[in-house]
Order: structure tokens, then C-alpha cells, then sequence
């Protein structure tokens, strides 16, 4: 997907196109902003609202831009008169009991005048606040522009930001947003049209579904529900036209995706593995095979018999490697077994009270073990050495394994055996399970 890269010839449509999706895009996130970021539009575009406004089925409320007007009017009277006046105390006294802020979700500009109200005039009653306010010993002489100028600075620019939102037959607010997205989707439709026809033109057996689901991020353009989901198209064709490079990511969610879905295959595998020999060895299936094995001849294809190969491999590793390194150890501690169980003999007891060999019987002990086991080191290493104890090893081996396979099929041991192998592979399979991802 990520990697049909556009033709040199063609880079410029791409990246024209792809220009267009952004902008598309961008027009996109503006509209989804436009209501709840209204009122900074309004403050520093002006000119936007009132281009956008219709857009969204936004006009001026008519009841505060009544009382503005009223306000205006009042401004330009060179006294003033008490009925203006009067009517600016109803019009206020109406605005707070009947609220025309809460149908554009403006609530708390309402909330804001009346504090703001209050404050001024020092009354605790929103609705007592505006009968002083608008009263004619509140604009006798030069008050009358200071109190102008605290109704324009403070309390307009809230009245300004209501606004009445038509609602559609719906039951949902106008939004006319579509009369401009419908310009661009039937321009990325066409392009969808022609990029299925030409592909199908290369491909003469490709059908249109499979043409249609391999370009399905194209329909994200023209589809008007899932609109924020244009992002996806957008980086794709931004890659494709060569404007961005998308490899690296995509490799990375190659590479997560791989390795996710490696590590949930190998937990089926191997719950499914040990649930089979969970069966297997309840059903006597497992044990029937091993007794079947054991005592079965042993079958030769390569001239090598692999078990005494092993085995072979296994006794130099301990004799010439590991026993070398353990064998003062060893010594140490058959020594230390000797000489505890040679205190309760009178012997012993005896050659202790000998002057001057209290320390014979342990110098002894220790001289007979050393002796001992390089005797027996000596012995091991020659018998790998000798062809008779190889023959001798290998007849053990063939008894061992014959009566060992005579020793399974005893029911009781049998039972016992299954029972155990059962409960060991239920504790590696919850040890698995909990093991951290």
C-alpha cells in the first residue's frame, strides 16, 4: 500500500492532489473548531463569522441585539430619558429570567455580566444590580461616559458572542458544511474512478471490489461521517507523491504487528502442544508408544547408534572435564564420611593413644581416599578406552531399556507415572500463562 510510490511522470498530479487532500483536511478541523472556539473567532475575525456563520446556521440572537440597539439608542440621546431608561431595566430584568444565552451553550456569559453587575454597583440581586445601573442618578452629568464606557469595555463584548442556532428537521443544529465538502469529495471520487479504471486496465482479471478494497483509504475522502479518519489518506498519498517518507513507520508497525502476533501464535502452539500430550497421556496413548518404542528393536539408517554416540559423548564430557574440577571436593567429603564413621572403632580409638600418632588415623583416612579415587579417575578413563566394556555398556544398555519398558506397562506404575506427567504439564502450562508479555 505504502509503497505505490507514484510514477515520475505522474509526481505532479500526485503532489497536487495531495495538496488538495490537506487542505481538505485542514477546512476539515477548522469547521469541527468553529463552534466551541466561536468566541476567539469572533474577537480577533470578525470578518470570518459573518462569512461562516450562515455556514453553521448562526444569526444574531434577537432579544440582545434588541437590547443592544436599545443601548445604542440610549448612547446617542444627549439626556437621558427615563423611558429608554425603564425599557433597559425590563429588557434587563427579561434577559435574566428568561436566559437567551443557554441555546448557543453561553450560560456562563450571562453568569459573567450579572458578576460583573454586581460588582460594580455593590448589589447582591443580578436583577436590583441592573435597576441601579440603568437608573437616571447612575448617568447625571460627566458619570454618564464612564458608565458607557464600563458597559462597552465589560459587559457588550459578552452580549456580542450570543447567537441564535437554527435547528433542522432532524432535531439537530443546521450544518452546512457539506456544500463545501462536496466539492472536494466529488473531485476525489473522480480520482478514485480513474486510478480503479486504470488499475483494472493493467490488471485485466481484477475485478472492481478487489480494485475497490485495494485502494479502500481513498473512500475515507468521500465519505462524510468518518471525516477525521481523512488523516489516514492524507499521510498516504503524502508518501506516495514522494512529499513525506513513511518507510520507517511502516516498518515499525510491520515489525510490532510481526512480533505480536508471533508471541500470541507461540502461546496457542504451545497450549495446544501440551494440551495434546495432556490427552494423549490420559487416554494411554503416550505410554502405549513408549513401551511400544522400548521394546521395539532398535532400528540402524546411518551405522550410528545415536543413544551410545550420546551417551559416549556424555561420560567424556564427565570424566575428563567435570569430574577433574569436583574431585577435591569429592574427597573432601568422602574423607569426612570415613573418619566420622571410624570414631566408635576400638581400632581407631586404639591408635590414637599411641604416643605420637593422634593424627596418624586421619592422615591415614585421608591418604586411603585420595588413593581410592585416583585409582578410580585412572579406571574410569581406561574403561573408555577398552572395546569389552564398550560391548559390556551396550548389552546394559539393551537390558536397562528392555526391562525398563517390561517395568511401564505395570498398570500401578503406569497410573502413577500418568498422573504425575498430567499435573506437570498443567503447572507448565499456567507457569506459561502467567508469564509476563
Amino acid at each position: 500500500m505504502l509503497d505505490d510510490r507514484a510514477a515520475d511522470k505522474n509526481l505532479w498530479w500526485e503532489k497536487g492532489l495531495a495538496m488538495l487532500i490537506a487542505v481538505n483536511f485542514g477546512w476539515v478541523l477548522f469547521d469541527l473548531s468553529y463552534i466551541p472556539w466561536r468566541n476567539l473567532y469572533f474577537r480577533y475575525l470578525p470578518a470570518l463569522t459573518k462569512v461562516y456563520d450562515p455556514l453553521k446556521g448562526i444569526e444574531p440572537h434577537r432579544e440582545t441585539t434588541k437590547y443592544l440597539a436599545t443601548v445604542d439608542r440610549f448612547k446617542k440621546q444627549n439626556l437621558p430619558l427615563a423611558t429608554t431608561l425603564k425599557e433597559l431595566v425590563d429588557q434587563s430584568v427579561q434577559t435574566v429570567e428568561t436566559n437567551p444565552f443557554q441555546g448557543a451553550g453561553k450560560s456562563g456569559a450571562l453568569e459573567k455580566i450579572k458578576n460583573r453587575l454586581r460588582d460594580h454597583t455593590g448589589k447582591e440581586s443580578s436583577k436590583e444590580a441592573f435597576r441601579v445601573f440603568w437608573s437616571e442618578a447612575n448617568f447625571t452629568g460627566a458619570k454618564k461616559a464612564s458608565e458607557i464606557a464600563f458597559f462597552d469595555q465589560q459587559i457588550r463584548p459578552l452580549f456580542d458572542i450570543n447567537y441564535f442556532r437554527e435547528i433542522g428537521e432532524d432535531g439537530e443544529p443546521i450544518d452546512r458544511f457539506w456544500l463545501i465538502d462536496v466539492g472536494f469529495g466529488a473531485i476525489f471520487l473522480l480520482d478514485l474512478l480513474l486510478r480503479l479504471r486504470r488499475m483494472r486496465r493493467q490488471k485485466p482479471g481484477l475485478s472492481w471490489r478487489s480494485a475497490v478494497i485495494d485502494r479502500w483509504y481513498d473512500l475515507l475522502l468521500i465519505l462524510p461521517l468518518v471525516r477525521l479518519l481523512r488523516i489516514i489518506p492524507l499521510a498516504i498519498r503524502w508518501h506516495q507523491a514522494r512529499l513525506i517518507n513513511l518507510d520507517r513507520i511502516q516498518h515499525q508497525l510491520n515489525t510490532r504487528f510481526v512480533n505480536e502476533f508471533a508471541d500470541e501464535l507461540t502461546q496457542v502452539v504451545i497450549n495446544q502442544v501440551l494440551n495434546q500430550a495432556q490427552g494423549a497421556i490420559k487416554s494411554g496413548t503416550a505410554t502405549q508408544l513408549i513401551t511400544t518404542r522400548l521394546l521395539r528393536p532398535y532400528v540402524d539408517l546411518n551405522d550410528v547408534n545415536e543413544v551410545e554416540a550420546i551417551a559416549q559423548i556424555i561420560l567424556e564430557i564427565a570424566i575428563y572435564r567435570v569430574l577433574p574440577k569436583i574431585q577435591p571436593d569429592l574427597e573432601e567429603i568422602v574423607s569426612n564420611l570415613v573418619q566420622k564413621a571410624s570414631i566408635d572403632s576400638p581400632a581407631f580409638q586404639n591408635l590414637k593413644l599411641i604416643p605420637g600418632f593422634a593424627e596418624a588415623p586421619h592422615q591415614l583416612i585421608d591418604q586411603i581416599v585420595r588413593q581410592v579415587s585416583e585409582a578410580l579417575y585412572l579406571g574410569l578413563t581406561k574403561s573408555l578406552n577398552d572395546p569389552q566394556n564398550g560391548k559390556l555398556a551396550k548389552r546394559l544398555a539393551e537390558n536397562f531399556m528392555e526391562a525398563l519398558g517390561a517395568e511401564l506397562q505395570k498398570g500401578q506404575t503406569v497410573s502413577k507415572l500418568e498422573s504425575l506427567v498430567v499435573d506437570m504439564l498443567a503447572e507448565m502450562k499456567a507457569s506459561y500463562t502467567d508469564l509476563p508479555r
